[in-house]
């Protein structure tokens, strides 16, 4: 784990993945529970930060068709990342 993604993280700057918040709590040497903590707040930014990007596509003028369009091609492209 390196001091320039828990840098960038915590001045907001950079977003985590699940995979990348359970490292960083590792790092900090948390234990079970503080773990499942960390993640969960870790995944409460991430929704509301997505939150965010759906109101602003909305005040663009995206329909609710598009942003489900957009989500399942995310879902489909990380899908086939992660398969290979």
């Amino acid at each position: 784990m390196s001091q320039a993604l828990i840098s960038q993280t915590f001045s907001g700057d950079k977003d985590l993945s699940e995979e990348q918040a359970v490292a960083i709590a590792g790092y900090f040497g948390l234990d079970e529970d503080e773990t499942y903590y960390f993640v969960l707040l870790v995944s409460s930014l991430l929704v509301e930060r997505r939150s965010e990007e759906i109101a602003m596509l909305r005040s663009r003028g995206a329909s609710v068709l598009q942003i489900v369009g957009l989500a399942a091609a995310e879902a489909a492209i990380l899908a086939v990342i992660v398969a290979l």
